[in-house]
């Protein structure tokens, strides 16, 4: 159809103006004739179609060109319209190739390479704003002659695509995996010994920029990296050598390989570690294999190193003259974990701290309190002769043979907290606050009259009494109270010298622990890559995840070690630099700046990492700066927030949780089927696990089923009268019921010719039976293959049997009771997603105590104490989870006629019988913390 029409404006406006005016169509353009000057505009240069205008009477016709909107007016209806016609289809004519280029362009998208492939997130909007856009200037319907197929059809598709909805996405990536489930069903049936799951292929198949496998314990998780990468050949959507498999440990990498040779039959993909990752980057950028620091490999030589640096800043004059004296005042504040007795809701829990940090002062005393601690110290180091709680004799008496020590109402001896007998001065802390308030664990009444009767005292034998309370404590100015209060009664003071200080640090081990603290700080702070803004954020995010480390001034403590760690630091890396060598972090961190800057080059389009619950920052910013250094790669992680268990070593399980906020849009896929242990193991150790909020909700289905309960509590009662028997009785008990279970397993057997797998756990590896006692456990029971080893030690591996054993309260019960200490844990990894939010309690352990559990095909055994149970099996009974409960008693060889009883006053203490200078009492086992003690009525004997 040739396009050639033109037309008139009314006949007055010629008459008005004198002039003919007049609008012509072409096939190339609409030309303007007014007032005897004519302009074409060509149908390429408009950007839009033309457009009408209708009036009462006539209309006008509107169009654009190079910016500016151009206007004729006073035509006539019938004829505005088909100008407007001849116009749409002219202007359709022009820009019909541009349309169809889009069309193609979308179709290039959804058929990389004229193969089709999962559409991913990026890829269809980018379809959509492709196809809106290009359909943004047409009109909502094509003219029905004059165009070609070609544009109809392209004009067709591209309104298809611009209105397709998430719901369309969602179904034409099913019908994409349906059709590659079918067409490589031969390789998903075979590729590993028995076939993929839907689950499991969907994940291999799933190919969006950013991909997330939950995978729960026993999932096959494994399986899905190998499927992935055998997929990933023989779909030709990748060649060998754009495929990275990364793996946390050598171990880890080379059972990767292992199994790609053995199922994918081929070595031309090869798992790498991180480590080795970076070291292969930097390798190719700086032309040779970088040097790695002896100390990387070898935590003592890097301790010993820091130790010979910590002291040449303390002996040495230099810039650092203050050194020293900070850390003396590090020393003299925070070598032990600072606690007011108002932190405890127990005397129990109270002396549990004191004897589980082993709280002693410069001289060596075992003292009753953290504040008492600070007041002995003081005292020592100004050179102030005193007597800590011994038996307190009225001053100018002490030397008189008749006069005896001063007898407390309840006729005890009177011992007062600290006495400088060279001026009759008696120190007591009060644990009182400014309200009057004591501790829960402190009868206050009975605390008040004591305090009384002190006062009473000291007053009638011209004494004098020195009280210092928690106000003064929580304030940080206790010794500075106490400094006041010793110069008003005129006390001399002889400081000691600093270096004094620092040999008697030096001789109890408080300078190692500071040594060994410091190197801890300064892995941790290479490893989360820090700089001031960085360590800023971390800390702010810190402290408000966590507000009770401000107590105690706990953001000074931070400080201070963060002052102390500089000079370190800064010796350390400049020693790196004189060698010419690097540590691992800077593996991954120079890796990272090199890609960052353009001068790595990333051959790989397919990144995969597994147990990627482990990973931490800067590995993060590794593998997503590699993402990002190829246009559209793609990254697949492979973990389970469930089992992360290594915040202690830097990773960060919120990367996990909030892999999508980090990473960009992505898929999750869930494997849902454990194919390790049966209903009940699944259904105690998921809602145990899932009771912290923060885990990521997964249900998942297992391939047993039994009717039974397959998870036992044993509780054993132990009768010792002393640590030491209950600690021999725990021993002998724990080895005897061992033999017991692994008895019942091995008589159990279905199948007598095949040996059956069980794994002793535990928190620590100390609370495992020794190479002897599994040495006679595995010669008893020959048809048993028995292991020993730490939870953590256990990730990956698996048993017939689990036993897990230790789950009592205390310094190494299960949970950790005895939490990194307040710099270490500031520079870890956040617990909690929102740092508004303070972590759930003991998080990382309750996870921990999953993994064990989840480490059994058939049944795991929990062994405990009946009196001092692990919190968490404190919790599977009272919540009534289902398992099933066994109570044993065990005595320990010579065990005395009359049972021992527990202290009436701190009750965790055993009594136990003592011979003085008044004959037999029993005294408290938790003396000097707790100074209980009775006399032995003459009609009651124990042996």
């Amino acid at each position: 159809m040739k396009l050639n029409l033109s037309i008139k404006p009314h006949w007055l406006i010629n008459v008005l103006t004198r002039n003919k005016h007049y609008l012509h169509l072409s096939e190339h353009a609409l030309s303007d004739n007014r007032s005897g000057s004519e302009q074409d505009f060509p149908w390429q240069d408009m950007p839009n179609l033309p457009q009408i205008d209708h009036g009462f009477f006539f209309a006008a016709l509107n169009w654009q060109h190079q910016g500016r909107v151009y206007r004729f007016s006073w035509l006539p209806k019938h004829q505005a319209q088909a100008m407007l016609e001849q116009a749409t289809l002219a202007w359709c004519r022009t820009h019909g190739r541009q349309l169809i280029e889009a069309a193609n362009h979308c179709y290039q998208l959804l058929h990389p390479g004229k193969s089709k492939r999962y559409l991913r997130q990026q890829t269809w909007l980018d379809i959509k704003n492709c196809a809106q856009t290009a359909l943004t200037p047409w009109p909502e319907t094509l003219p029905l002659k004059g165009l070609t197929d070609e544009l109809r059809q392209a004009f067709k598709r591209l309104q298809h695509l611009s209105l397709w909805s998430e719901k369309d996405l969602q179904q034409y990536r099913q019908e994409f995996i349906r059709h590659q489930q079918h067409s490589f069903n031969d390789f998903f049936q075979q590729v590993e010994a028995n076939p993929l799951t839907q689950r499991q292929q969907i994940a291999c198949i799933t190919d969006e920029h950013n991909n997330l496998v939950l995978a729960g314990a026993g999932t096959g998780k494994t399986s899905v990296m190998v499927g992935r990468t055998g997929y990933l050949l023989q779909s030709k959507q990748a060649d060998p050598g754009e495929i990275l498999l990364l793996a946390f440990g050598n171990k880890a990498a080379k059972e990767m390989d292992d199994r790609l040779k053995q199922r994918l039959g081929r070595d031309d993909i090869k798992a790498s570690t991180f480590h080795a990752l970076g070291q292969a980057i930097i390798t190719r950028v700086e032309g040779k294999p970088p040097a790695l620091t002896p100390l990387a490999q070898d935590e003592d030589a890097k301790q010993l190193w820091l130790e010979q640096q910590l002291n040449r800043l303390l002996a040495e004059p230099s810039p650092h003259s203050d050194y020293p004296a900070l850390v003396l005042s590090y020393l003299e504040r925070f070598r032990y974990p600072i606690r007011s007795a108002f932190d405890f809701t127990t005397m129990a829990e109270h002396i549990a701290y004191l004897k589980d940090n082993r709280i002693l002062s410069l001289a060596g005393e075992k003292v009753h309190s953290y504040a008492e601690l600070l007041i002995a110290d003081y005292l020592y180091k100004s050179g102030i002769d005193y007597r800590y709680r011994q038996p307190y004799t009225a001053p100018g008496k002490e030397h008189n043979l008749r006069t005896t020590a001063v007898k407390t109402p309840d006729f005890r001896p009177y011992k007062p907290a600290f006495y400088l007998p060279g001026y009759g001065i008696v120190i007591e802390f009060r644990h009182l606050r400014d309200n009057g308030q004591t501790p829960d664990f402190i009868d206050s009444k009975n605390y008040r009259q004591h305090i009384l009767w002190q006062r009473q005292l000291h007053h009638s034998d011209n004494s004098r009494l020195i009280e210092l309370d928690e106000t003064a404590l929580t304030a940080g100015k206790l010794t500075l109270a106490l400094q006041e209060q010793l110069e008003q009664n005129a006390v001399p003071f002889t400081p000691q010298s600093d270096q004094a200080l620092l040999t008697i640090f030096r001789d109890n081990g408080a300078l190692a622990a500071l040594d060994k603290l410091l190197c801890q700080i300064l892995t941790l702070y290479k490893a989360g890559d820090f700089d001031n803004h960085s360590l800023s954020r971390q800390l702010k995010a810190f402290y408000a995840g966590k507000p009770e480390a401000l107590r105690h001034d706990g953001a000074y403590q931070v400080e201070l070690t963060l002052q102390l760690l500089a000079p370190l630091y800064q010796a350390y890396q400049a020693m790196l630099a004189k060698e010419q060598h690097i540590d691992f972090d800077d593996m991954i961190n120079r890796a990272t700046a090199y890609i960052r800057s353009g001068q790595f080059i990333s051959p790989w389009s397919y990144i995969m990492v597994d147990e990627f619950q482990d990973i931490s920052a800067p590995r993060a910013r590794l593998i997503k700066a590699l993402r990002d250094a190829v246009d559209s790669a793609s990254l697949f992680c492979v973990g389970d927030d469930w089992q992360a268990i290594y915040r202690f070593a830097g990773s960060d399980v919120g990367l996990t949780r909030q892999f999508s906020s980090y990473f960009g849009h992505t898929c999750i896929t869930t494997l849902d089927k454990t194919f390790r242990f049966n209903n009940s193991i699944c259904d105690i150790a998921s809602r145990f696990v899932s009771q912290n909020p923060a885990q990521l909700t997964k249900t998942l289905t297992t391939l047993k089923q039994v009717n039974t309960p397959a998870v036992s509590l044993l509780q054993q009662e132990f009768t010792g009268n002393q640590e030491e028997d209950k600690h021999h009785a725990r021993n002998g008990a724990q080895l005897t019921a061992i033999a017991d279970i692994l008895k019942d397993i091995s008589s159990a057997r279905q199948n007598p010719n095949s040996p059956s797998s069980v794994l002793l756990l535990a928190r620590y590896h100390h609370l495992l039976p020794d190479k002897q006692a599994l040495q006679e456990l595995a010669q008893q029971f020959p048809m048993l293959t028995i292991r020993a080893l730490s939870i953590h030690a256990s990730k990956g591996m698996e048993g017939d049997f689990v036993l897990v054993l230790g789950l009592h309260q205390g310094k190494h019960g299960f949970p950790a009771e005895k939490s990194d200490p307040l710099p270490v844990d500031a520079l870890l990894p956040l617990e909690s997603d929102d740092a508004q939010k303070p972590a759930y309690a003991d998080a990382e352990e309750r996870r921990l105590f999953y993994v064990a559990l989840t480490r059994a095909k058939h049944h795991v055994y929990l062994l405990a104490e009946l009196h001092s149970p692990s919190k968490f099996i404190q919790e599977l009974i009272a919540d009534k989870y289902p398992i099933k409960r066994l109570v044993t008693k065990t005595k320990p060889q010579a065990q005395p006629a009359t049972p021992p009883s527990n202290c009436n006053v701190c009750k965790t203490g055993i009594l136990s019988q003592k011979t003085g200078p008044h004959g037999s009492f029993y005294s408290c086992s938790n003396y000097p913390y707790c100074q209980y003690s009775e006399t032995i009525a003459k009609d009651r004997r124990r042996a």
